[in-house]
């Protein structure tokens, strides 16, 4: 208002000194070339260059111009060609959180050899056992929902295939496995429970005997064809945090892995002879597979 009125005034003093020879203004209804004969809070009054004289209302007319381009008047309610517009401020960048907490498990559920990923022959199949699993986590929140979690763990995993052949008798045979479990994820959290996916990778600790049930009975066979190896894995959990106080909470989930690889592989015999001799012989791929149920303690550090 106050800009308003100290261009009307500048627009009166310009007038009586005689110093606006020509005028532009500009009217919703376009553009008035011609020289201001008269202008009160109203109407502004034209003479027109076409020798007409033209009578505006001042509500109609969006700005006047001089004839050196200068802006003598506008209408309040248009922006000033002056003002800066105001860009719409940028969405603030939210900063990585720095918080951290340290988590222990532990837990048990069922291992077997995949049935889809291992190698098995016509007469073996995969067969099911337990799994005891203890591990330590770090977790990085680096938001309020959002978490890198990384992990190192002890994990047992008896990988059991019925139908093997090993010492000239089938029979169902183990694989006691031990391993050093080191683990990846993404964990989304939410108020009371969270989800988490990630990858596993799984190294033996050292190799053991494998446990050969047969007709002749229960035998421990070296089977140094068949190599125990380290294998990946990815894995998938799900569960519920129960708050103690605001640095501490007890957790349980339920976690299910599904190895990429074999953790043990190696020829075994399909046929033998009358000697125990093997007559044919194929791959034994064993891919590990598990799901468990786990109890824990998150703290917040």
């Amino acid at each position: 208002m106050l800009r308003a009125a100290i261009l009307s005034a500048v627009l009166l003093i310009a007038q009586l000194s005689g110093e606006i020879d020509a005028a532009s203004v500009m009217t919703t209804n376009g553009r008035v070339q011609g020289k201001i004969l008269t202008e009160n809070a109203e109407t502004v009054t034209v003479g027109a260059e076409s020798g007409s004289t033209q009578v505006i209302k001042r509500l109609d007319i969006l700005i006047i111009y001089d004839d050196a381009g200068d802006v003598l008047w506008q209408n309040p309610d248009i922006v000033s060609s002056e003002a800066v517009k105001e860009a719409a401020p940028a969405a603030p960048e939210l900063p990585l959180r720095k918080i951290f907490s340290a988590e222990l498990h532990a837990g048990g559920g069922l291992s077997s050899p995949s049935s889809l990923f291992s190698s098995f022959y016509a007469s073996s199949g995969p067969d099911y056992h337990y799994e005891i699993v203890t591990e330590a986590a770090a977790l990085w929140h680096f938001t309020e929902s959002d978490a890198l979690v990384f992990g190192l763990g002890y994990g047992h995993r008896n990988l059991t295939a019925a139908g093997i052949n090993l010492n000239a008798q089938r029979g169902t045979a183990t694989w006691p496995l031990n391993f050093f479990d080191t683990r990846i994820g993404y964990r989304m959290q939410g108020s009371f429970g969270f989800a988490e996916l990630g990858f596993l990778y799984a190294l033996p600790l050292g190799t053991v005997s494998v446990q050969h049930q047969s007709a002749a009975g229960t035998a421990n066979i070296a089977a140094p064809q068949l190599a125990q190896q380290s294998y990946g894995a990815v894995y998938l959990a799900a569960g519920f945090s129960l708050p103690l106080n605001d640095k501490m909470a007890l957790l349980t989930f339920a976690r299910m892995d599904q190895g990429l690889g074999a953790a043990v592989r190696g020829e075994v015999a399909t046929q033998v002879d009358f000697a125990g001799k093997a007559e044919s012989t194929t791959t034994l791929a064993l891919v590990p597979w598990s799901v468990g149920v786990y109890l824990g303690v998150n703290y917040r550090i």
